[in-house]
């Protein structure tokens, strides 16, 4: 059964900015790497569209642990985002959607809204932004330790191998991030 999303925002609204925005930015992290399967679809530009989103995840989460993020970051980061949704329409439009489509589109659509919620006006908008997040994830992410609590699902883990390969540690491009451990 799906949250009681106004009473959700209500509590989200309650909530010290910085840890709505770590609610978010989880939300986002833990549908990123489905990104990595839409390779096999629209090509290696799919994997740009990850670092696209892992980079905005990162800013919002930077924002969240309490470290100087200017406004400009977040509008960037949040930009950055929805570059990577523009980007996927087009190949879209030329190539037909992905199976995975939709997902990547909540993906990129999750990562945006963290960024967004980090530099709302108002605690009101925040939450707003924070529930979008969480809406197009499924599901509100636990607050501290691993991402997915009872396992990773096999696609979660294959997207970040598959991001891995294709952008290796001497590219210097960090990858997406499974959470802190516990």
């Amino acid at each position: 059964m799906p949250p009681d999303w106004p009473k959700l925002e209500a509590e989200f609204a309650r909530l010290p900015r910085r840890e709505v925005v770590n609610l978010a930015a989880r939300a986002a992290e833990r549908l990123a790497p489905v990104l990595a399967r839409a390779a096999d679809h629209y090509g290696p530009e799919a994997f740009e569209w990850l670092h696209a989103v892992a980079a905005t995840v990162r800013t919002a989460q930077r924002y969240a642990a309490g470290e100087p993020v200017t406004r400009f970051a977040l509008d960037l980061a949040s930009d950055a985002a929805r570059c990577a949704a523009n980007a996927m329409a087009g190949a879209a439009q030329l190539l037909g959607p992905a199976a995975t489509h939709e997902a990547c589109e909540n993906a990129i659509a999750a990562a945006a809204f963290a960024a967004d919620c980090a530099r709302a006006r108002s605690p009101a908008q925040a939450a707003q932004r924070a529930v979008q997040a969480v809406r197009v994830a499924g599901e509100v992410p636990p607050a501290t330790g691993p991402l997915w609590p009872d396992g990773e699902p096999a696609w979660f883990a294959e997207g970040l191998a598959r991001y891995r390969r294709a952008f290796p540690p001497e590219t210097g491009i960090p990858p997406p991030d499974r959470g802190p451990a516990s």
